[in-house]
Order: C-alpha cells, then sequence, then structure tokens
C-alpha cells in the first residue's frame, strides 16, 4: 500500500504546472533546511546528506536545461546562417540573369546597328 500511495504521489507532482512544481520544490528545500538546522547530529547527517543529494541533482538538472536550450539556440544560428548563404546565392543568381538580359539586349542592339551600316 505504502508503494500505491508514492506512486500516486509521484503522478501527482508530475502533472504540477511548472511554476508550482517550482513552489513545491523550494517548499521541500526550506523544510530540509529547517530540518537540517533544528534536528539532532543523527538527523542532522542524514539531513545534510539528503539535502546536499538534492542540491546536487537541481543543479544538474539546472546544467541539463542550460545545455538542452544552448544546443536549440545554436541550431537555430545553424538554420539561419544556412538560409543566409540561400538567400545570398538567390541574390547572386537573380543579378546574374540580369545582367545577362542587359548583354543580350546591348548584343542586339549593337547587331541592329551593325546592319543598318
Amino acid at each position: 500500500m505504502v508503494k500505491t500511495h508514492k506512486t500516486k504521489q509521484i503522478k501527482e507532482i508530475g502533472s504540477l504546472p511548472e511554476k508550482e512544481f517550482k513552489v513545491m520544490i523550494l517548499k521541500m528545500t526550506q523544510n530540509l533546511e529547517d530540518k537540517r538546522k533544528h534536528g539532532s547530529g543523527r538527523h542532522k547527517v542524514l539531513f545534510n546528506k539528503d539535502l546536499e543529494k538534492f542540491k546536487q541533482s537541481t543543479i544538474n538538472n539546472t546544467i541539463t536545461e542550460i545545455k538542452n536550450t544552448l544546443v536549440g539556440i545554436n541550431s537555430r544560428v545553424s538554420e539561419a546562417e544556412q538560409l543566409h548563404e540561400l538567400e545570398d546565392r538567390l541574390v547572386e543568381i537573380t543579378e546574374a540573369k540580369h545582367n545577362k538580359g542587359k548583354r543580350i539586349k546591348t548584343g542586339q542592339s549593337t547587331f541592329s546597328i551593325n546592319l543598318l551600316i
């Protein structure tokens, strides 16, 4: 029955909105900190260990979130660079076609003038 209750609690925690989850975590941290300060010797050691594990876990999760964010940003920057290169290439092609059209028109005018002479 204890496992079922814990499983239910875990599911409920997992379904919390992010803001409520963070508030709950902060309260848990404060509660652990209070117990650590006011606990007996053995309990103090256990709470210190639990608190350190929790802090380390939180730090690791934060680092993972930062890494994921950076990967996403790098991906977007890379896509933007590729898009910029494609836009540059499109401008080059458009200018080349425009210049080719000018050369053809100039060549036709010169050809017409030569025929008249």
